[in-house]
């Protein structure tokens, strides 16, 4: 069960990939976003939804805790 938590995790992770690069500028490394010249609102829309990931990466891990708790508990009483 825990390896189908990690493994989603990763999975919803993978847009983090496209989003951040590293550039160099006056022989600086500097890492950057793809917001940089894009509107405020898509920068917005993208906080949100990372929001919404966060908290249904949290949900999902607490649900998979209960269940797992569930389960031990069903198994010492039987």
């Amino acid at each position: 069960m825990a390896a189908v938590g990690w493994t989603v995790s990763a999975l919803l992770s993978v847009p983090q990939l496209g989003i951040y690069s590293v550039n160099v500028v006056d022989n600086k490394t500097v890492c950057e976003s793809v917001f940089r010249h894009r509107p405020i609102s898509h920068r917005q829309a993208y906080r949100a939804s990372s929001l919404f990931h966060s908290g249904s990466h949290f949900a999902f891990s607490a649900l998979t805790l209960l269940a797992g708790h569930q389960e031990e508990h069903l198994a010492c009483n039987n």
